[in-house]
């Protein structure tokens, strides 16, 4: 896997026309993109979605950059394509002062929609478990089984389910 940063990624997408994948869910490409993009979520990227690159080098994106590596280790077993992370995501990109395209409607990053939604499961769940019933500890717990999972595997079952939800399609 090669690793390049925003001002060569900007080089071959300018002079050699390489195809950029934005690997991010749906409302977070449209909320802001690079423009010329091509949005197709990592939680659902396979090998027929580089059928139409064959022979170009193929530059992926997300946020910061992680997505966008797991993307290409999840492809590069049978792909034919150049596959390249651009290093520091869309942020990068920012940083670097290339271009955007904002939309006018915002919605929040999935990594912010998972946090806020554990911490009202941890505060409803202590809420219940004050005025209610000793079982309101189960909602905190399940919030902090479910981030120790995502922080040991990298697997995120809270993320999976708000990247389903109709505000992220």
């Amino acid at each position: 896997m090669k690793i390049l940063n925003v001002k060569e990624s900007h080089t071959l997408l300018n002079n050699y026309g390489a195809v950029l994948i934005d690997v991010r869910e749906p409302a977070e490409h449209r909320a802001e993109k690079i423009p010329g993009s091509k949005n197709i979520p990592l939680s659902k990227i396979k090998h027929d979605d580089l059928k139409d690159s064959k022979d170009r080098k193929i530059i992926f994106h997300c946020r910061t950059g992680n997505r966008s590596q797991s993307a290409i280790k999840k492809l590069d077993t049978n792909s034919n394509s150049d596959l390249i992370n651009m290093d520091g995501g869309i942020e990068a990109w920012k940083d670097a002062g290339f271009k955007t395209k904002k939309s006018s409607v915002t919605i929040l990053p999935l990594n912010q929609q998972v946090q806020i939604t554990i911490a009202l499961m941890i505060l409803v769940g202590l809420v219940i478990y004050y005025f209610i019933t000793p079982y309101g500890l189960l909602l905190p717990l399940l919030a902090g089984l479910g981030l120790l999972n995502a922080g040991l595997t990298g697997w995120c079952g809270m993320a999976m389910l708000l990247s389903r939800m109709p505000w992220n399609q």
